[in-house]
């Protein structure tokens, strides 16, 4: 025990020794002496500036602030026109997939002038201009009317050759004037990206109807002796009214909400009537010439019997009724009155 307890003063006595020494050289450090504490005031004195040196450094000061701000400002140029490149570079703004229908349609009228022509008859090529308007019940259905001028009825070249090189013949029928009222549906509509720039508007339409047509044959089979735009026929050889079925599909594209271009094909299902492809037995012009020429051939035909076998009988110039399916190309605009719409959402 005694051992033990001399060791604990023992090592007391060490850091009560170590202690003291440290005490003394801190307070050793800090000292100063009075020449040392006068220079250290001599050197404060010369750190004294006059009034010229003490405003040089801050004018030094400003012009590197002002350089500063000409670096900082020229970044920020740099900065904005890079902002302003990339702003170019971004899409348009987004066009959201639901919208309302560009074009409201109903309770207005459609005005519908259109050019076309025939594509399914090779012998006869017929030209026609249209004018129709449309009043639409619903957004989606019409009815209206249209009137159809044909113009110029063209006998193809493929006719004039084939009759010549083969003598094969084919009745040919031209056109005047058609008139029809139709019922008009759109059954689907939307629009497309054109070159990821424009939107553009479309809608498919499907049309059908009823109305007349103006139409007579072109002589083709005897036009020595039958010329069925004579003035001289009769009634029957005139121009026939045909009850007409026309039926058509086409697409519209919108420039802008009031005005549209389409194109169409439409055909018009009719029966006609059509040249006789039997040439008449005899000659005679009248009625009064096939008498005579009874009498001076004393053959035992009478000249009424000949004047009905005639080719110069208006009557033996046609030979029945055909159905007729002309289809023809159209393209025009559709001009939508009145110009301006509102849209009334449901309350």
């Amino acid at each position: 025990m005694k051992l033990r307890y001399r060791i604990k003063e023992i090592l007391g006595s060490l850091i009560l020794l170590i202690l003291i020494y440290s005490i003394s050289g801190f307070s050793q450090v800090m000292e100063f002496s009075e020449e040392e504490a006068e220079k250290e005031t001599k050197e404060e004195e010369t750190m004294e500036f006059t009034e010229e040196e003490a405003e040089k450094p801050a004018e030094e000061t400003k012009e590197e602030e002002g350089f500063l701000e000409g670096i900082v400002s020229e970044e920020e140029k740099e900065e904005e026109v890079e902002e302003v490149a990339e702003v170019k570079k971004l899409p348009p703004l987004p066009i959201y997939a639901v919208q309302r229908i560009y074009a409201l349609k109903k309770n207005r009228f459609e005005l519908i002038p259109r050019f076309g022509f025939s594509l399914n008859d090779p012998y006869v090529q017929h030209y026609a201009f249209n004018v129709g308007v449309n009043w639409y019940i619903t957004e989606v259905l019409s009815i209206g009317g249209e009137f159809v001028w044909y113009y110029f009825n063209d006998e193809t070249d493929t006719n004039f050759h084939m009759q010549r090189s083969f003598r094969l013949i084919e009745p040919i029928n031209e056109y005047r004037f058609g008139a029809y009222v139709n019922f008009s549906y759109i059954p689907t509509y939307g629009k497309f990206a054109l070159w990821n720039y424009w939107i553009l508007y479309w809608d498919i339409f499907v049309t059908g109807g009823v109305g007349v047509t103006e139409t007579r044959p072109i002589a083709a089979i005897d036009p020595e002796y039958r010329d069925f735009s004579s003035s001289k026929a009769t009634t029957s050889t005139h121009f026939n009214y045909s009850v007409t079925i026309p039926i058509g599909i086409g697409g519209r594209l919108f420039i802008s909400r009031w005005l549209a271009v389409f194109a169409e094909i439409r055909g018009y299902l009719t029966p006609q009537k059509i040249e006789n492809i039997k040439v008449a037995e005899y000659t005679c012009k009248t009625l009064e010439a096939c008498n005579q020429e009874a009498q001076t051939a004393n053959d035992g035909v009478s000249g009424e019997e000949r004047w009905k076998n005639s080719r110069a009988n208006p009557d033996t110039w046609y030979g029945g009724t055909d159905w007729t399916f002309n289809i023809m190309f159209n393209v025009g605009l559709s001009i939508y009155l009145p110009p301006t719409f509102k849209y009334r959402l449901p309350k």
